[in-house]
């Protein structure tokens, strides 16, 4: 409010100021988060498609690129995978609304690679606001809700995966929205909420099927009394709402067999079996943990994270009795079933921890609350005890800060150079039909920068194959692929009797240059022991890759 003094100098009421932050600090809080969060997820939005997990950004870019470019919105395609059954690499695997909305962004805003990430981001900061929700419906504690956000806001995985282009991020928005609805399913059980809930659940599931692991601990809390068909209640009203979640799961389960027999149809394998002997017996290797426990503290949470975590998660359990507590609990637990999915996936991706990153977070939240309540228990005026316990959480893990900060930069620092500068230069040589012979692994960001189509080859005699019926007029050998491709005798030759080389990538390293990649381009021939004079009169081009703790100064050399 304000008031006007006598010498007509307006005066700030300091009382009604107070009163205001007393009642809306928790919002005011919860949006200092969501601006955090997005701020820390914004860093290199724009940054060509070289990072770490670039082929799963090459995936999810290349369905909504060809979705964008041939206008066919339900059949997904790829820049790689494709073979000499499948040369356009159809496929279906996730339910394309994520490569539809960035088609809609593009159409609005052009084909430009911050749109794609912008829409990852703002997924992700609804993970996080949604964390505060659904902490606040299930417990009613600001505190516990808050810190919560705050440390999802800050987790490592869902920093650099939260900008990311992949469907994991969007997935793991859907589901949880989906809980928040059922959770207010359950305390006031009308038809909105649990329409919202089966209508979230069923995108979410379809978005990408790992995330339906979220339904077990839905289960460990469903009010099965309300399941009674002979009552009242049920016959009046349950059953019309149980109707659309039956739809949702029907749905759901018809995707998933459409996709098998689609794919099955393409030679397209997602090397996924469920529950398999392989798969289970991998399941009970020590080394299969070691690898889960080693994503969990170096990319993921950090050791100390996952240790409070651990400590959260004891906490928790013993309160498993009661609801609340128990649909935590049963989150945690649901890990050993979703396990049991797709082992060489999990032991092979950071990423397929993501659906467990909000109750790891959770726990963390929980645990040091209890910590410093205990503490402070002799505080007795509630927002005064809030803001010293926040105030002494943040104070004690400044050094906990410091090891997030390394798990992120690690992440974002792990960049495989000179992806976007070969690619741009096949893209500007070449027509949109030619097809690139690469090395695989982490070098699948090619296809984005080039908009040609990658693949992979076993043998010479496939090679050929596909220069006669594919197109195929590149060749791109990355670091990795010298010795599996150009160690292969039979590689090597055909390659050098029928490609000339047009570019190669290096970086100095003191006197000596360190290549990182040859391109060759079909016709001519290479003598490799003519490298030397093909480049002694050339001046490299140079290209600044930007790491946290300074830059890469990458060459190339166009001999073409």
């Amino acid at each position: 409010m304000i008031t006007q003094n006598n010498m007509g100098d307006e005066d700030f009421n300091f009382d009604g100021t107070l009163k205001f932050l007393k009642a809306k600090w928790p919002i005011i809080v919860l949006g200092l988060i969501l601006i955090f969060g997005f701020y820390l997820r914004s860093y290199h939005a724009d940054y060509p498609v070289i990072g770490y997990h670039n082929m799963k950004e090459a995936h999810t870019l290349g369905e909504a690129w060809f979705m964008y470019e041939d206008g066919d919105y339900f059949v997904n395609r790829l820049f790689y995978n494709i073979n000499l059954d499948n040369p356009e690499g159809e496929h279906v695997d996730n339910f394309p609304l994520l490569s539809w909305i960035i088609v809609l962004g593009w159409k609005l805003f052009g084909v430009k690679l911050i749109v794609a990430r912008t829409v990852m981001i703002l997924f992700s900061i609804g993970v996080i606001l949604f964390t505060y929700l659904i902490i606040k419906q299930l417990f009613k504690k600001e505190d516990f809700a808050l810190l919560s956000a705050f440390f999802v806001s800050i987790c490592p995985l869902l920093i650099f995966f939260g900008r990311n282009v992949q469907y994991d991020i969007p997935a793991l928005f859907f589901m949880m929205v989906s809980i928040y609805f059922f959770l207010k399913w359950i305390e006031k059980d009308n038809y909105k909420n649990f329409i919202l809930f089966s209508l979230f659940f069923t995108i979410g599931g379809l978005t990408k099927q790992p995330a339906l692991i979220l339904l077990i601990p839905i289960i460990s809390i469903f009010p099965f009394k309300k399941l009674n068909f002979k009552s009242k209640e049920f016959k009046k009203h349950y059953w019309k709402q149980y109707l659309y979640g039956l739809g949702g799961i029907i749905i759901t389960f018809l995707f998933i067999k459409y996709s098998n027999y689609f794919n099955n149809l393409h030679s397209f394998h997602l090397g996924i079996k469920p529950f398999a002997s392989e798969t289970l017996s991998t399941l009970l290797t020590s080394n299969f943990w070691k690898i889960i426990y080693t994503y969990a503290i170096t990319d993921n949470f950090t050791k100390l994270g996952f240790i409070l975590a651990l400590v959260g998660f004891v906490l928790i359990i013993l309160k498993i009795k009661k609801w609340n507590f128990r649909f935590l609990s049963f989150w945690f637990f649901s890990y050993l079933i979703y396990a049991a999915f797709a082992p060489p996936q999990m032991t092979g991706h950071s990423y397929y921890q993501i659906p467990y990153a909000p109750i790891i977070m959770i726990s963390v939240a929980y645990a040091l609350l209890f910590i410093f309540n205990s503490i402070f228990s002799f505080i007795k005026e509630k927002n005064v005890k809030t803001a010293i316990v926040f105030i002494a959480i943040i104070i004690l893990l400044i050094p906990w800060f410091q090891h997030l900060k390394l798990s992120t930069t690690r992440q974002f620092d792990t960049q495989f150079f000179g992806l976007d500068v070969a690619g741009e230069y096949i893209n500007q040589h070449s027509l949109p039909d030619e097809v690139i012979f690469e090395s695989g692994h982490q070098d699948r960001g090619l296809g984005w920068h080039a908009k040609r189509r990658l693949i992979e080859f076993g043998t010479v005699e496939d090679l050929k194959k596909g220069e006669e019926e594919l197109n195929v007029k590149w060749v791109f050998v990355y670091q990795w692929g010298f010795s599996q491709i150009l160690g292969n005798q039979e590689f090597k030759d055909h390659i050098y009797n029928s490609y000339s080389l047009v570019q190669i990538g290096f970086i100095n390293n003191g006197p000596q240059i360190q290549p990182y990649y040859y391109l060759f381009q079909k016709g001519g021939s290479f003598n490799e022991s003519q490298i030397n004079s093909m480049i002694q009169n050339k001046i490299p081009q140079t290209k600044n890759y930007d790491l946290t703790n300074g830059n890469v100064i990458f060459n190339y050399i166009n001999l073409k």
